[in-house]
């Protein structure tokens, strides 16, 4: 069961609403009548993937093209290019 709460409403009974959404009931937040946000139950699912930023790889291969670059990476290594 969805349920239309305005700000001005969650501001005075914020208890109320999440123990409703505790309960398992989604809650659409509304200014003005606009909606502008969604109270939900929390699953384990929601947890654990909802903010997650999808893996996406810093450097795709191939060579460094910058030689202060690989110089810094070969003093890391302990090793030395010509």
């Amino acid at each position: 069961m969805t349920q239309t709460v305005s700000i001005r409403d969650l501001t005075h009974a914020t208890g109320r609403f999440v123990r409703a959404a505790a309960d398992g009931q989604r809650l659409i937040i509304t200014d003005r009548g606009t909606p502008v946000a969604d109270l939900v139950p929390h699953t384990e699912q929601t947890a654990a993937t909802r903010y997650m930023r999808p893996f996406a790889p810093r450097h795709s291969g191939g060579t460094l093209d910058n030689p202060n670059t690989q110089a810094l990476l070969d003093e890391l290594d302990g090793t030395i290019r010509p």
